[in-house]
């Protein structure tokens, strides 16, 4: 019973309470776009060979498709600490992130914002294998969470 209740909180319950739709819920802006000026930084190697462990992959969207509020300066900055797929995973952040891989040079990128785009995003989610369907199951999202009225909301 005891794998049970681990796996609920940190599988499938895991994505209900904390996957993209409470970020969706959480953010003010949510934009998306096509990644400019790529960098990369380590910052830890594994001893011996030069294998990044962890780094810093940094970047900007300049042209961004807004999916809920409003962009307040462009371009839009943004880092995202990564790591080897070998170590464990930050005990921080909820596993579904995961399954949205890395950033990538001239990949896309979802951002999620707590307050206004001049400040850094406060998730930074890569655009994945297919980021249109990505990009559209959020900006569903947040239309739905914006009607008012509950019953209208769960019909659609």
């Amino acid at each position: 019973m005891m794998a049970i209740t681990t796996y609920a909180r940190t599988g499938v319950d895991q994505i209900y309470q904390w996957g993209p739709e409470s970020l969706v819920k959480e953010s003010q802006v949510i934009v998306a776009g096509k990644i400019t000026h790529y960098s990369k930084v380590v910052n830890s190697t594994s001893q011996g060979e030069p294998i990044p462990l962890i780094w810093t992959a940094s970047g900007q969207i300049e042209q961004p498709v807004v999916i809920k509020g409003a962009v307040s300066t462009l371009p839009i900055l943004f880092s995202k600490v990564e790591r080897v797929v070998f170590l464990p995973s930050d005990p921080y952040l909820p596993n579904w992130l995961s399954d949205y891989g890395k950033l990538k040079p001239e990949g896309s990128v979802v951002l999620f914002f707590q307050g206004a785009t001049d400040k850094p995003p406060s998730t930074v989610l890569p655009g994945g294998d297919n980021p249109d369907s990505q990009f559209a199951l959020l900006k569903g999202i947040a239309s739905i969470q914006a009607i008012g009225d509950p019953q209208e909301q769960a019909d659609a």
